[in-house]
């Protein structure tokens, strides 16, 4: 059972919550959230160090959403912090260091560095206290600090005839200031790109990268309002070129409209009175009233949108381990050296100072400034939110964004036509058959008329063939229907005589009653019947596309196997899977290729064991 309060889901007892927390900066944060909230009964947690979000699951009868959020706040994390903050610091930190320089530069009095350095360190600590607070294995902060007290104590040990101008100590001091402005100028990036994101997410969510006025139908009148308006429940007007934008279904009128963006299918599907019609879908042509049933995030396309925002969510374990991976090391190092020194064996590179403590600290000092992994941590939901952006733009909308990260593949199913073939335009052949009852040339009149605008790639080869020899005519067209994978049909009226046209394959044309010779062709053939009686064969020369061959070979080597899934008949199909030598489904509807994926995912072992019994 599932139900919805307040944008929180309730799921057999379990609840999920979005939480925003500004001072979210690596995953070791979403790591120490883990264990906080685990510890107090929260089921699992996954975050958004871009977004600046966790996403949690829990059981509210062991805690509450407020005692999540009270002991988040115990443990230094925000919800919210003072905008343009770090861009304030870098300024401040960013004046303050080139006094520093200039009076270094000046006077080289060790006295003014220590001075200016620790104002610094401390006001960029007061002000980073809840970073600092929760993030004591921050590196770079820790870097820094580090960094600021091996300046002391250089000053302490330095304090003698032989280095009296204080250069190590200063040398700290100065790079105690630089790791802080590197680090705010780290957080100033990020802090933009996070906006810059944030402001696209939800643009998308609401729907402004489409059209966002629609028709409404009040009191039989028609009138444009906003999309956010609609409810559920509204009577809505769609016309040729209108993008659907609810789920409905339809109450008077008739229309052809493409679902590609849905099922993938490139033919278009003819609905009328009382079907269902999703979101995301195109009308072509036509024009129909819907009754609204879902809006927004209810809708197909709504639900597809609110995947974005999961999508980038790592789990809490991602990196969890990188810092303590690298204090050990920075500690092996420091003692390494350390035994060098003792030995004395002294790297000049590394060894700024006679004194063996400075020079060891120095070198783990120099592992801990230079390990932050924050653009490692930072570029996978920056990638993934740049790839959902690029997709959105180009018109294309993934149900699950988590498929961009798969890193395990054992199987890849493929379409056939226009993924791994396409045609060759300039070798296709019409084969005329006994005593056809339309000429050729009204043939090619009728196949300009129905296959104009259509988006099928055979479509498209076959009326550009025809532009060349059309004439004028005068051609009705109806009851046009699309059959999935296989064809269509439709009644002409030509010359006032009505002729039952069906263009498709094999499986499709042939019937008992209809049959003609075995055609030995090779090539591709598309089956043109009038009146149920088969006429015309079109043979269009089908091509793998290049280098296909060479990419499947290359990931079969990486022991992935590859599946054809196709509509069109077996005759077209098989010599195509037995050229790239792999397995295929044939005469497949995007219903069927569905099924056939969906199987594979439930009872992964199963089928693989059972595929060559699937197999048709």
């Amino acid at each position: 059972m599932q139900i919805t309060i307040n944008n929180d889901i309730f799921c057999y007892g379990m609840k999920k919550k979005a939480i925003n927390i500004e001072n979210i900066s690596c995953a070791n944060c979403i790591s120490k959230i883990s264990r906080v909230l685990i510890r107090k009964g929260v089921h699992s947690v996954k975050g958004n160090t871009l977004l600046k979000k966790i996403l949690i699951k829990y059981n509210d009868s062991k805690i509450s959403s407020n005692n999540i959020k009270q002991a988040l706040k115990d443990n230094g994390f925000l919800f919210k912090i003072s905008k343009k903050l770090y861009k304030r610091l870098l300024i401040y930190s960013t004046m303050v260091y080139i006094i520093f320089l200039l009076s270094n530069y000046l006077h080289n009095n060790i006295n003014i560095a220590f001075i200016i350095s620790t104002i610094n360190i401390i006001i960029i600590l007061y002000n980073l206290r809840h970073k600092f607070y929760n993030l004591l294995d921050e590196l770079m902060i820790i870097g820094s600090i580090s960094s600021y007290f091996l300046g002391i104590v250089s000053y302490l040990f330095e304090s003698d005839e032989l280095y009296e101008d204080y250069s190590t100590s200063i040398t700290f001091f100065d790079v105690s200031m630089l790791i802080i402005i590197f680090l705010l100028v780290k957080e100033c990036i990020l802090e933009n790109i996070q906006n810059k994101q944030l402001k696209f997410i939800n643009k998308l969510e609401k729907g402004d990268f489409r059209k966002t006025v629609t028709k409404k139908i009040i009191d039989g009148k028609e009138i444009e309002v906003d999309i956010d308006k609609i409810m559920v429940g509204d009577i809505i007007l769609l016309e040729k070129n209108d993008v659907v934008l609810v789920d409905g279904h339809i109450i008077e009128g008739e229309a052809f409209i493409d679902q590609s963006n849905i099922t993938g299918e490139s033919y278009p599907e003819s609905v009328k009175e009382k079907d269902k019609i999703l979101s995301g879908s195109k009308i072509l042509s036509g024009k129909i009233k819907i009754k609204v049933e879902n809006t927004g995030k209810n809708s197909l396309i709504g639900k597809f949108l609110s995947n974005i925002k999961t999508a980038t969510y790592q789990k809490s374990d991602e990196f969890s381990n990188f810092h303590k991976i690298i204090f050990f090391i920075s500690i092996l190092a420091s003692l390494f050296y350390m035994i060098l020194g003792l030995l004395n064996i002294k790297p000049y590179a590394l060894y700024v100072s006679d004194y063996i403590i400075i020079s060891s600290l120095k070198v783990g000092l120099t592992i801990l400034t230079v390990s932050c992994p924050c653009a490692l941590i930072i570029s996978k939901p920056l990638l993934l939110l740049g790839t959902i952006k690029k997709l959105a733009k180009d018109g294309i909308i993934i149900r699950n964004y988590n498929g961009l990260l798969i890193n395990s593949i054992d199987i890849i199913f493929l379409d056939k036509t226009g993924t791994i073939t396409d045609f060759n335009a300039k070798s296709i052949k019409f084969k005329i058959l006994k005593n056809p009852t339309i000429t050729k040339k009204e043939l090619f009149n009728i196949l300009n008329v129905l296959e104009k605008d259509e988006k099928h790639p055979i479509a498209n080869i076959i009326y550009n063939y025809t532009l060349k020899y059309t004439t004028k005519h005068s051609i009705t067209i109806q009851n046009k229907k699309f059959h999935s994978g296989k064809g269509l049909e439709a009644n002409i009226i030509l010359n006032n005589i009505t002729y039952n046209i069906k263009i498709g394959n094999k499986d499709y044309i042939l019937t008992k009653e209809n049959i003609i010779k075995e055609i030995t062709n090779k090539n591709k053939k598309i089956y043109i019947s009038v009146n149920n009686k088969i006429e015309y064969i079109i043979y269009i020369k089908e091509r793998i596309h290049n280098n296909i061959l060479t990419t499947i070979n290359k990931i079969k080597k990486n022991h992935i196997e590859i599946i054809l899934i196709s509509g069109d008949s077996k005759e077209n199909t098989k010599p195509i899977a037995k050229k790239l030598n792999v397995k295929y489904f044939s005469n497949k509807s995007s219903e069927d290729k569905s099924t056939i994926i969906k199987k594979y995912i439930t009872d992964k072992n199963n089928y693989i064991k059972e595929k060559n019994k699937y197999m048709k």
